[in-house]
């Protein structure tokens, strides 16, 4: 029987076993991860793809680039002799040195330094871009406009364990380039300018010929300064061959000539800018557009009476400026409402309300002046019987007054008439206060100055009919029919025929002439008014004067 002592002793033994097998196995799984993780280490992955070193470039036209194929494949694999002898079948070889490969033709074999096969063929799409047998691109000729091409790479590779063939593309634009933005930038602005292409190779410097008008910066940001031309220079360097590139900038310096100026209702002027050209580039706005306009093209229009200003702003060529318009509403003494009336040798003072003093101009001029003449100060002197225009340039208006010179009765029966202008028209209250028919207007206005057409020293006015036949008989005849104005004078009586009434030569109306073809008559339902002596001329039967 064991004694305690030898079975301690045993279970001792088993357990130094067990630990070392235990330790025996962990060092052999220790060993082989270690293995392991060095063949991952080592391990590398290949990548097949055979591509071109560019798969797109653009040159300017003296350039060249030589095209090349690229992959891992190319890059260390090599055959043997003898590997690449058996690959191709070639097992008794006539020449070491130099052995049919793959696709019949010869390859130069290098036994110390192995062997892998590739061949190439390169074929452009436009005869006008040519590509060698080793790769290189050229240009054939000039150019004027962009052109591109196709290079296409067909190749054909044999390596240690892999056959391959295929075709890689590249595009390849050829192009002289244009520098684009602005034509015109104003003084004080910065205005971006870029190529028209991006050259796949080159140095690209920006310059200008004259930094006291502009400069540039390398992105080609240009800096405007002062009025003038510049000429921006972009040279593109490859190696010795140089791309250079131009364009003239010009610089404008905008200003309005005037920054505050009057404008007269109605009327309407195109503001002045300095410091540009023909052809800068104008936009406009106007901050109260409701009583001043500004067209697409620049007039300015009064609409309306504001006593606000209102503010006109110009962009030219990119630079914003402005101008205050102060609106005006001119008023004449004698004006636009009613004729300056004058009896020969006499004279007369216009005189203007509603304008700002300072501000507001204001010139006059007579379109005949052996009729009447007028002063800068709006002085007429009446020179000779006939009418005439009174011109008065105020705030950009033009006003055109309507001046009459007659002997002395024809001039006041005129006036008179216009005295009522505007009261109604009526045949039933012809001779009542404020209501007129058309004889009763010119009887009344000529009996006012002494004289009686037809009817003498009556009491109730003639008819157009009677009072032609009272002029025509007094031998006061001017004309049976419509004539022109030159033969007419301040005055005159013109009498109409509408229809067969029975009367004297059918006479429906008659009006007495005021001068440029205005007459003043009375008329349904407008009453007394101005009206036109060319509108109905054609109805016109006799002229006359009763005041010769």
């Amino acid at each position: 029987m064991e004694s305690g002592y030898e079975k301690l002793n045993f279970i001792k033994k088993k357990i130094g076993l067990y630990i070392a097998g235990l330790m025996l196995c962990l060092v052999s799984i220790c060993s082989y991860n270690s293995k392991v993780l060095y063949a991952q280490e080592e391990t590398q992955v290949i990548d097949k793809t055979i591509k071109l070193n560019y798969t797109e470039v653009t040159m300017f036209p003296s350039q060249s680039i030589k095209l090349e194929l690229q992959g891992d494949l190319l890059k260390g694999e090599k055959l043997t002799l003898e590997e690449y002898n058996k690959r191709i079948g070639n097992v008794n070889p006539s020449n070491p040195t130099w052995q049919k490969d793959a696709w019949g033709g010869q390859s130069e074999i290098l036994p110390d330094e192995g062997f892998y096969g590739l061949e190439t063929t390169f074929v452009s799409d436009n005869e006008k871009v040519l590509v060698s047998e080793d790769g290189v691109v050229t240009l054939n000729g000039e150019i004027t406009d962009v052109i591109s091409a196709k290079i296409s790479v067909n190749y054909k590779y044999l390596g240690k364990d892999l056959n391959l063939e295929g075709t890689c593309v590249c595009t390849v634009f050829y192009d002289n380039g244009k520098i684009l933005g602005d034509d015109i930038v104003a003084s004080g602005l910065t205005s971006y300018y870029f190529l028209s292409t991006t050259y796949t190779i080159g140095e690209v410097k920006w310059s200008v010929d004259n930094e006291n008008i502009a400069t540039v910066s390398s992105e080609g940001i240009l800096t405007t300064k002062a009025y003038g031309s510049v000429v921006i220079t972009v040279t593109v360097k490859d190696n010795d061959k140089v791309n250079t590139i131009t364009r003239t900038i010009r610089v404008s310096d905008p200003k309005f000539n005037k920054t505050t100026e009057a404008l007269a209702v109605g009327g309407s002027f195109i503001p002045e800018i300095t410091g540009v050209y023909e052809d800068s580039v104008k936009t406009y706005s106007s901050s109260k557009s409701k009583y001043v306009s500004v067209s697409k093209d620049g007039m300015v229009y009064s609409i309306k009476k504001t006593s606000k200003d209102v503010t006109i702003t110009a962009v030219v060529d990119g630079r914003k400026i402005t101008m205050t318009i102060k609106v005006t509403n001119p008023k004449f003494s004698n004006g636009e409402a009613k004729p300056i009336l004058l009896i020969k040798g006499k004279k007369l003072t216009i005189t203007v309300t509603g304008l700002v003093d300072g501000l507001s101009k204001l010139k006059y001029s007579s379109d005949k002046t052996n009729i009447a003449t007028v002063t800068k100060k709006g002085r007429v002197k009446a020179k000779k019987y006939g009418s005439c225009f009174i011109v008065a340039e105020v705030d950009h208006k033009i006003v055109k007054i309507n001046c009459a010179v007659g002997k002395k009765k024809a001039i006041k029966a005129i006036k008179s008439a216009y005295a009522v202008y505007g009261c109604p028209y009526s045949q039933p209250k012809r001779m009542n206060a404020g209501y007129y028919d058309c004889s009763s207007l010119v009887w009344r206005s000529y009996k006012k100055v002494g004289f009686y057409v037809a009817n003498y020293r009556g009491r109730w006015a003639s008819t157009a009919a009677e009072e032609c036949k009272y002029l025509f008989g007094k031998h006061k005849r001017v004309s049976y029919k419509g004539c022109s104005t030159k033969k007419l004078r301040p005055g005159d009586l013109v009498f109409y025929s509408g229809w067969k009434n029975g009367r004297y030569r059918n006479i429906t109306h008659v009006a007495m002439y005021v001068g440029n073809d205005t007459l003043i008559e009375a008329n349904w339902p407008n009453g007394v008014r101005e009206a036109s002596y060319a509108k109905n001329k054609a109805y016109i039967v006799g002229i006359g004067r009763p005041i010769k």
